[in-house]
């Protein structure tokens, strides 16, 4: 069988690995599992929605005791451009999420994660990454793997 090597990772990892002192173990590990993703010459996708959530969540003091500024976090959002495959809004991706919010009957905030499922199987990528599991394990079209569960994995 064929190894897939496409991954996206969720807004979650994005912070987690920029913020050293917000929470430590979750810095070392989301940093262990992006130089693994390198090494191991996975392709790494995010979205432009997760950059926004990305940019939400470290400028937010109601987040964040050492918030990053506007400046900070923009220069980040550049280094992820140039690191990762972004996915952008497409037709394709807006189709996709229509179908989902009928079969999954999909109301409120929910829409949010739903539109990264949607990005993803639009893009035929079928692993994410996140440390909110249970956000999206309803979505029988993807695996959702921890980062410690994916290290795991891809030792296999």
């Amino acid at each position: 069988m064929e190894q897939d090597f496409k991954v996206f990772i969720d807004t979650n990892i994005l912070v987690h690995s920029t913020l050293e002192d917000f929470e430590p173990e979750k810095n070392k590990e989301t940093l262990l599992l992006l130089e693994r993703l390198y090494l191991e010459k996975f392709e790494v996708f995010i979205s432009t929605q997760t950059l926004r959530e990305f940019y939400a969540v470290v400028t937010s003091s109601k987040f964040l005791v050492n918030a990053l500024s506007p400046k900070s976090a923009t220069k980040q959002i550049k280094f992820f451009l140039t690191t990762f495959t972004v996915l952008p809004v497409s037709i394709s991706e807006t189709l996709q999420l229509n179908e989902l919010c009928t079969e999954y009957k999909i109301i409120g905030q929910k829409i949010h994660d739903t539109n990264i499922v949607a990005t993803m199987l639009a893009s035929g990528v079928k692993r994410l990454i996140t440390y909110n599991k249970k956000d999206f394990v309803q979505f029988k079209e993807i695996i959702v793997l921890l980062p410690n569960e994916f290290m795991v994995d891809i030792a296999k």
